[in-house]
């Protein structure tokens, strides 16, 4: 599983936010959507949103040696739990943890893949990098 990187996020939030900046501009201002005037400050307000988002909001992928997978284990399953994750439902070879509630829409996913001796996390940069601090031993 390749989640989408910073590229992709960036383009994500970049685009999302110049059509929406561009959309408010043409109809506050009663100009066309096609009008020149109003893209530059769309395209800054995209540049903004999307290094943002992509900082923040961009997957990356993590792993660790286990030696002791259920200890191991706990200690993910506790640390994830103080943020608010819970084990929802497997998906091939990959544990899914997800907030519940509509919080869900703007936390993400955190997925779980344990080959062997060897732990793999997916998930939100911000995220990732909470558990990076923990005792887990992810690089």
């Amino acid at each position: 599983m390749e989640p989408p990187g910073y590229t992709l996020t960036f383009l994500y939030y970049f685009s999302i936010t110049n059509v929406l900046v561009i959309g408010l501009l043409s109809g506050r201002f009663g100009v066309s959507f096609l009008d020149r005037s109003i893209y530059p400050i769309g395209i800054c307000a995209g540049l903004m949103a999307g290094i943002l988002g992509a900082s923040f909001n961009r997957n990356i992928t993590v792993s660790a040696k286990v030696k002791k997978k259920g200890i191991w284990l706990k200690s993910l399953n506790q640390a994830l739990a103080d943020m608010g994750f819970e084990p929802q439902k497997e998906l091939g070879d990959y544990s899914i943890y997800q907030k519940n509630g509509w919080v869900s829409l703007f936390s993400g996913r955190v997925f779980l893949k344990i080959e062997g001796k060897t732990a793999t996390v997916i998930g939100r940069a911000a995220v990732v990098k909470t558990l990076q601090e923990s005792d887990l031993g992810l690089s």
